[in-house]
């Protein structure tokens, strides 16, 4: 029979249960320092995710921004080298044009300063006897004429509709002088036999004056016009 006391007894008993309480009480702590530290460091882990997707996502943006911009800029160096080229080539058109033009307006002066000197020498300067030769035949004075038609008729292209009108009236006015000239020198028996006879017999005094009078007044304004132009065309840009 037990001699233990009461306060024994407890002792002993609060010993039997003092171990598994310390073993329940110290894994209860453990499990929940261990759950904290998990949960810190789950909780870390998630942030430095999303602050790594963060950083990835906006490196993403700023490399497609950067993207898009260096090639809005390559686009827009290739429009601005397209639209130079283009304007180069049109002020090389232009230019070409240009020179088109004043070489037209030069030769066409010229031709008609050949066409009135010519018909001066015939119409003046017509040597009747032959004991020199004539300074212009009819025939060179036919020639000149046409050409000066041919050549106004190219060169419309690059006049206004009143300069062209202008052309017209002078080549009519010289076809027309031309004509009243042929039908005189036929009167005259030209061409001579010996190649020698008065160019202007039976005609009036004034038949030559008067033709010359009619077309030196438009040859002249017509070559005053086109040194006009001409002189544009030097000082234009």
């Amino acid at each position: 029979m037990s001699t233990d006391s009461p306060t024994a007894e407890r002792s002993r008993r609060w010993k039997v249960l003092n171990g598994p309480l310390a073993l329940l009480i110290f894994g209860f702590i453990f499990t929940t320092v261990l759950g904290s530290t998990l949960t810190y460091f789950l909780n870390s882990w998630a942030r430095d995710q999303e602050i790594r997707l963060a950083d990835q996502l906006k490196n993403s943006a700023i490399e497609q921004e950067n993207r898009l911009t260096l090639f809005a800029r390559q686009q827009e160096i290739r429009l601005r080298d397209r639209l130079q080229r283009s304007a180069r080539e049109q002020e090389i058109r232009f230019e070409r044009l240009h020179e088109e033009r004043a070489a037209a307006i030069g030769s066409l002066h010229d031709k008609l300063l050949d066409v009135e000197t010519d018909l001066y020498n015939l119409l003046y300067n017509w040597r009747p006897i032959g004991i020199l030769p004539p300074q212009v035949k009819p025939e060179d004075v036919i020639v000149a004429v046409r050409n000066f038609r041919k050549e106004a008729e190219k060169s419309k292209v690059y006049f206004d509709a009143e300069l062209c009108s202008v052309l017209d009236s002078v080549c009519r006015t010289l076809e027309s002088t031309l004509k009243s000239m042929e039908q005189a020198m036929m009167r005259a028996g030209y061409p001579f036999e010996k190649g020698e006879g008065d160019l202007w017999k039976g005609t009036a005094p004034e038949f030559r004056e008067k033709a010359w009078e009619g077309v030196h007044i438009k040859t002249s304004e017509v070559r005053k016009q086109l040194r006009s132009k001409f002189r544009k065309l030097l000082s234009a840009p």
